[in-house]
This record gives C-alpha cells, sequence and structure tokens, in this order.
C-alpha cells in the first residue's frame, strides 16, 4: 500500500502572506524608529533655543 503524496498545493501563497508580514513589521519599527529620532531632534532644538534666548537676555542685562 503506497502512502499519498504530500500536495503542495498554496504553500506560496501562505510564504507570501508570511514574507508581507515580516516585511511589514519591519517597516513598522523602522518608522517608529525614525520617528522617535525626529521627536528627539524637535525636542533638542527648543531646548537649545530656550537656552539662547536666556543667554542673550542674560548678555543684555550685562
Amino acid at each position: 500500500m503506497k502512502l499519498p503524496g504530500c500536495k503542495k498545493t498554496g504553500t506560496l501563497l501562505y510564504e507570501g502572506i508570511v514574507g508581507l508580514f515580516i516585511l511589514g513589521s519591519f517597516l513598522a519599527v523602522m518608522m517608529n524608529t525614525w520617528h522617535s529620532w525626529q521627536v528627539s531632534i524637535r525636542e533638542n532644538r527648543i531646548e537649545l533655543n530656550q537656552e539662547r534666548e536666556f543667554l542673550n537676555e542674560l548678555r543684555q542685562k550685562l
């Protein structure tokens, strides 16, 4: 008696879905990292501008 052969129908579809899921997860992490980086740059700019204004006020008082 011969065992039934393994049918490989739809495996490419499953591999494609898994690949898209992995790629989407990777892109989501990259976008989150980029957004966090942009926010930190913006906060540093605001902090530097505040320090610059404070130093200019001190300079004018002296």
